[in-house]
């Protein structure tokens, strides 16, 4: 048969494997696996995922593949007509596109798990590895009517795990995902004032908006190396009166990940696109770092260090351009350049995720915004707002259309707290009477990331 699709790459042992992406549900660390002695077969364990209790298959111990050890001990989580189970995995590498799919054996032999072959887009071969075929064969799965893969929950009387905004940053060669309610800013790294013994936590000590704070390589956290080289950018990162900043090579982009109850320092988990992620819990690490306690002051510095960090723009700006995309927002205009009508070829691709926008003679990376209600927006988006990054570029974020313009004693500062999102500055608006209230995006810091 041949056909197309996307799949998920993955390794185990020796071997390239694929799997339909839509039978992919996460991947997940098994470090707190639960073995149940068998006497045969390719159960290895059960391990605690989101989801709840799962049978955990390695496969090396049913064919010759190579053993599938791996540091973290992870697994990916498979479904099937309500039906799941995770396997044991060496390495994640993504999803492609199959240019065809092909069966190789057709004598349908009931004992064997691999019949049929996917060949990659951008060459390259792997064997399929067919989820309702592997249950079958090793009749090993988890059958459970809590199991809901649209909405992750645990047990019945667990609340569901919530989904909250990360953002996507490269370093040392790894994704890392940082809960967006812990980003304060990705900006441009400056020179480290100390720096640090080997055997540090930290590669040194460097100031951020005249603030004292470790500044870390992820990476070698993880690895006990150094490996984040070359870094031009930092991302500042906080929880309470703890901050630190994070050596970044490049930031990448706004996705919603799901949150679960227990997860580790660095958590792998997966992108909607199937590529591996590290989830940094940045509460349990500034909490393990004696260096992050030089970047604790007195509770008035913190006040106003959470005051520059919740509005950057306060001290100095006070006007606003009211915009709608998926809801109503406000940013602050210092960094706005000029509002560009869209015209109908540039919004279909946009919608295509390969947009560029003429401005004054330069070709502009154009992204749309990220929805932070977590709603599709309703209307489609027909301008463009051209802001100046922190590198001091250009970039443009599309939205549906602009509103207003906000400014002086009409615009009241404020803050919220959205369980999906974490806490987020608003302005409320007074005109005639009416009073409104926008949640306030840095579309340079927006565009900074994503362009």
């Amino acid at each position: 048969m041949s056909g197309h699709g996307r799949y998920a790459r993955l390794r185990i042992g020796d071997q390239e494997l694929a799997v339909a992406s839509d039978a992919v549900a996460q991947a997940v660390s098994v470090e707190a696996s639960r073995p149940l002695p068998r006497r045969s077969g390719a159960l290895a364990s059960t391990c605690a995922t989101p989801w709840g209790m799962v049978p955990l298959l390695d496969l090396a111990l049913w064919l010759n593949m190579g053993h599938a050890t791996t540091p973290g001990h992870q697994a990916l989580l498979l479904h099937s007509a309500g039906k799941a189970v995770a396997v044991r995995v060496s390495s994640l590498h993504g999803v492609a596109a199959a240019a065809s799919v092909s069966r190789l054996h057709h004598d349908d032999d009931p004992s064997e798990l691999f019949q049929s072959c996917v060949r990659w887009a951008d060459a390259g071969t792997a064997a399929l590895l067919e989820v309702k075929r592997l249950m079958d064969l090793t009749q090993v799965w988890c059958e459970d009517n809590g199991l809901s893969w649209g909405m992750v929950t645990q047990d019945s009387d667990v609340s569901p795990v919530q989904r909250q905004p990360h953002a996507i940053l490269n370093a040392g060669g790894l994704r890392w995902a940082i809960p967006a309610q812990h980003l304060l800013e990705v900006a441009p790294a400056t020179a480290l004032e100390l720096v640090l013994p080997p055997g540090s936590h930290a590669r040194g000590i460097g100031s951020w908006r005249a603030r004292k704070m470790p500044v870390l390589d992820l990476a070698a956290l993880r690895d006990e190396q150094d490996r984040t080289m070359g870094a031009k950018l930092w991302a500042v990162v906080c929880s309470g009166q703890l901050s630190a900043a994070v050596l970044v090579n490049e930031a990448r982009q706004l996705l919603q990940l799901a949150v679960p109850p227990h997860a580790d320092q660095f958590e792998p988990a997966m992108a909607p696109d199937g590529s591996e992620v590290l989830r940094v819990d940045v509460e349990r690490l500034l909490r393990a770092l004696p260096e992050a306690e030089i970047s604790r002051g007195s509770r008035a510095d913190h006040s106003r260090m959470a005051s520059v960090a919740s509005c950057p723009h306060a001290s100095g700006a006070v006007s606003y351009l009211l915009f709608e995309a998926d809801t109503t927002y406000a940013t602050p205009v210092d960094r706005v350049v000029h509002v560009v009508a869209l015209q109908p070829a540039t919004i279909v691709q946009l919608m295509r995720g390969d947009a560029r926008l003429s401005f004054r003679g330069q070709s502009l990376p154009l992204v749309l915004l990220p929805a932070y209600s977590c709603r599709e927006a309703v209307n489609a988006p027909q301008v463009a707002i051209v802001v100046a990054m922190p590198d001091g570029g250009l970039a443009a974020i599309a939205v549906h259309r602009v509103t207003a313009w906000a400014q002086g004693a009409a615009v009241q500062l404020g803050a919220m707290r959205a369980a999906a999102f974490g806490e987020f500055q608003t302005i409320t608006v007074t005109r005639a009477g009416q009073r409104t209230t926008h949640m306030v995006i840095d579309l340079d810091q927006v565009a900074y990331m994503l362009a």
